[in-house]
């Protein structure tokens, strides 16, 4: 009986993970897309800093070491952005 319910938590493990495509697909750093975009870091950081769906790994300030925020950005979050920054021309 245990190993049928682990079987089925796994399953439904896997399953929710498989319906959360965005958890699966690519994702960038600011300077991957910097160098694609053929624009500063921070320009990119401050671009996708309030997209929704932006990774954001955060280590606080401590005495030793400053604090830092790492960005990793889904595909279709680059793609919808570079998308909304060409639609007036």
């Amino acid at each position: 009986m245990q190993n049928s319910h682990r079987a089925n938590e796994t399953q439904t493990s896997i399953a929710d993970i498989r319906s959360n495509k965005l958890a699966l697909e690519q994702h960038y750093t600011p300077k991957e897309i910097a160098e694609v975009w053929n624009l500063n870091e921070k320009t990119v950081r401050s671009l996708f800093a309030d997209e929704a769906n932006v990774v954001r790994i955060v280590r606080q300030e401590t005495r030793g070491k400053r604090g830092y925020c790492s960005l990793r950005i889904p595909k279709s979050v680059v793609m919808s952005v570079h998308k909304r920054l060409t639609c007036g021309r």
